[in-house]
């Protein structure tokens, strides 16, 4: 009967031992745990910060080039921004965001369209090209533009493209999936290959 009750006792004093050991362990894991979240924490509130500086200096830089596109149309030797120098040019079009977007269309040829667009000194986002025409896609090729002012922005996009063989319309857009703020820098182009004159 003694050995027994030392038996148990032996049973029930490592059985306190192992689950003290759980519990510290456990506390252990959540300290972890409550560490890194509040580290995550910081990150997100880091990245916000990063995102907003990054959003606000876009927003300088067009306002500096429009400055300097003010300064540039007063002078007396440039009537227009199609008499202004390649490097200038290039400029006034850097502070324009184009996205592509396409229908199964072959890579070479979206390849060629983003390079003449960045060569014409845009700032480019390949955006998507899906299998399946999306609900909200235009029937056929499109150059889309959010601000009425940007009219004349999109037309010479269009006559970019135009070496390229496809014809493009004009539409201003509804503003879905732009960022509050940029509608006077941003343009979507929906490319339907269909539209291309002749296939190379």
């Amino acid at each position: 009967m003694k050995i027994i009750i030392i038996i148990g006792s032996i049973l029930f004093i490592t059985l306190m031992i192992y689950t003290y050991s759980l519990i510290e362990e456990n506390e252990q894991y959540l300290k972890f745990i409550s560490n890194q979240s509040q580290v995550l924490e910081v990150q997100k509130d880091s990245l916000q910060t990063l995102n907003d500086t990054y959003n606000d200096l876009q927003k300088d830089l067009a306002l500096s080039i429009d400055s300097i596109a003010y300064l540039i149309h007063s002078s007396d030797k440039c009537i227009n921004s199609n008499n202004l120098p390649g490097p200038l040019k290039k400029l006034l079009n850097s502070k324009y965001i184009i996205s592509l977007f396409s229908i199964n269309a072959r890579p070479s040829k979206r390849t060629t369209l983003l390079n003449d667009l960045s060569q014409a000194g845009f700032l480019v986002s390949p955006g998507y090209d899906y299998d399946e025409n999306p609900s909200w896609m235009a029937d056929s090729s499109t150059i889309f533009y959010y601000n009425p002012n940007s009219i004349d922005v999109a037309q010479e996009i269009s006559e970019i493209l135009s070496t390229e063989n496809i014809r493009f319309t004009l539409s201003r857009g509804d503003g879905l999936g732009v960022k509050k703020g940029f509608e006077h820098l941003t343009f979507y182009i929906h490319y339907i290959e269909r539209d291309t004159l002749y296939l190379e």
